[in-house]
């Protein structure tokens, strides 16, 4: 299997039947696609269409049949009507070519007449030793080749994420937020109907990959659970897993049934599964999304005490409900923290966690606060909010003259302090590596985020997030110790 996935996501020459320069045309938007991100391999249009005789696509040659290409192709990219994808197999067949992505939708995930054809689809593949992505896929993503043989409209940055997704338009919204929360994907597959290839032959894969640090898959059902759980045990200690789980409902399952054709089974089966091999799971989106840059961006947290320094008290207040529902502790301080703070913050200050500043005016004692709170070594983890007062002065709108020119005074000099002490609390994350989260309400269009963002500091948009987030990694971390004390125990017997 292996053989079969090196060449799909790493092909020298794509071979693409329907092509066309017919813009709102699928075949027109792959070209697209494979020409913009910058391919580096040989790209063959096939359009047996009269009005493509002598012309080009983009500037690549068209082909009216494989027959009439002498080079050796390794990927096929299907996009021609349903009817005509048996056909197009055959070709690819008759041709050596051995991995293919079939686009078209209309097969098993349909009706009983889809799920036939789908089946002699896969039996006329695997009799002629081709491997297929789909049908019913939007296609895949390779940056170790620039390759984009994919119908969404996305340029995903270069990195060390691949994602497996079940659904085609989900997959494409993830790898297009993902790239504007700066994290880069190595692999990105919308696995389709998977007549052939399937959710755990990608797993497994990215498993084995080296430049795969973190695995993230949209899972609707497993079709393979036996290949799944063995692969999940030789997996436990070598990268995270993280799935968002959906199908999770009565109407939910049916949909998951209508749309990729995949069985979802029962939730409680999951959670146990995911929970026995160390796999996270997200509930939505955006949690999917928050865990994703977590391993990115912060350590694993040893324990789970979190200190909560909030940028308002009734910030600190739902971040102490979120941390205390998510089983963290939000543990009390010592007197000599509290000592210690007292010489910073008026006497008013909460003396308690969350550490609340009650209003102060001087916002460089926040990072002073942070650095306190992680050199104390009383807590594992902080939750702190981004200090962006000039996000909340740009929707203030004075209506006469001299309030604008106040307003326009203080973002200048906002924007200068916040800009001070975000680079000081980014030297502080640098010095004492634990890991800290910061809450933005304005993210990621804060102005603030781009240098956070350059320096791998997590950010999330709501107490709830952050608690998730953190929780997730410290039971990650018990998990991977839990898998090395038995190892360990096992050699001493």
């Amino acid at each position: 299997m292996k053989n079969y996935l090196d060449i799909l996501f790493n092909p020298q020459s794509v071979a693409i039947f329907g092509a066309s320069n017919e813009q709102g045309k699928v075949g027109a938007m792959i070209m697209n696609n494979i020409v913009a991100c910058g391919y580096r391999g040989k790209v063959f249009p096939i359009n047996p269409n009269k009005k493509y005789e002598g012309k080009d696509i983009f500037g690549y040659k068209v082909y009216p049949s494989i027959e009439n290409v002498s080079e050796k192709i390794d990927l096929a990219v299907i996009v021609v009507p349903r009817k005509v994808v048996k056909n197009m197999i055959v070709q690819c067949i008759e041709n050596t070519i051995r991995t293919a992505i079939i686009i078209p939708a209309g097969f098993g995930e349909t009706n009983e007449e889809g799920k036939k054809d789908e089946k002699e689809l896969t039996r006329i593949a695997e009799n002629g030793n081709l491997k297929f992505v789909g049908p019913n896929t939007m296609g895949f993503w390779s940056a170790n080749i620039s390759l984009n043989v994919s119908m969404g409209y996305m340029s995903p940055l270069p990195g060390n994420v691949s994602i497996i997704s079940q659904s085609g338009s989900t997959g494409v919204v993830i790898c297009s937020e993902l790239r504007g929360m700066g994290v880069g994907i190595r692999y990105f597959v919308s696995s389709g109907n998977e007549a052939s290839l399937s959710f755990e032959d990608y797993l497994e894969y990215f498993i084995n990959d080296n430049e795969t640090k973190i695995i993230a898959g949209f899972l609707e059902g497993l079709r393979k659970r036996n290949k799944f759980l063995n692969i999940c045990k030789k997996n436990v200690t070598k990268k995270p897993i993280i799935i968002l789980k959906a199908g999770t409902t009565d109407p939910g399952i049916k949909a998951a049934s209508s749309h990729t054709g995949s069985i979802s089974g029962s939730d409680e089966v999951y959670n146990a599964t995911f929970k026995q091999y160390g796999i996270l799971r997200a509930q939505n989106i955006n949690q999917f999304l928050d865990l994703i840059r977590a391993f990115i961006c912060i350590n694993l947290p040893e324990g789970n005490r979190v200190a909560i320094l909030p940028g308002a008290g009734g910030m600190g207040v739902l971040t102490a409900d979120a941390s205390d529902k998510a089983g963290l502790n939000v543990a009390k301080p010592s007197q000599g923290l509290i000592n210690k703070i007292n010489e910073i913050l008026p006497d008013y200050w909460s003396h308690s966690n969350p550490f609340d500043p009650v209003g102060t005016q001087d916002l460089s004692v926040f990072p002073t606060l942070l650095e306190l709170l992680l050199e104390s070594n009383e807590y594992d983890c902080v939750i702190t909010n981004v200090i962006e007062i000039r996000s909340l002065l740009e929707q203030y709108f004075p209506q006469h003259d001299e309030g604008k020119q106040i307003k326009q005074m203080m973002i200048e000099v906002m924007d200068s302090t916040e800009k001070s002490v975000a680079r000081r609390q980014i030297k502080i994350l640098n010095k004492y590596r634990k890991p800290v989260v910061f809450i933005s309400h304005v993210y990621p269009n804060s102005k603030l985020f781009r240098i956070f963002e350059k320096k791998n500091v997590l950010i999330v948009k709501n107490p709830d997030s952050a608690a998730f987030v953190l929780k997730s990694l410290y039971e990650y971390n018990r998990f991977l110790k839990k898998i090395k004390e038995n190892s360990q125990t096992t050699i001493q017997r």
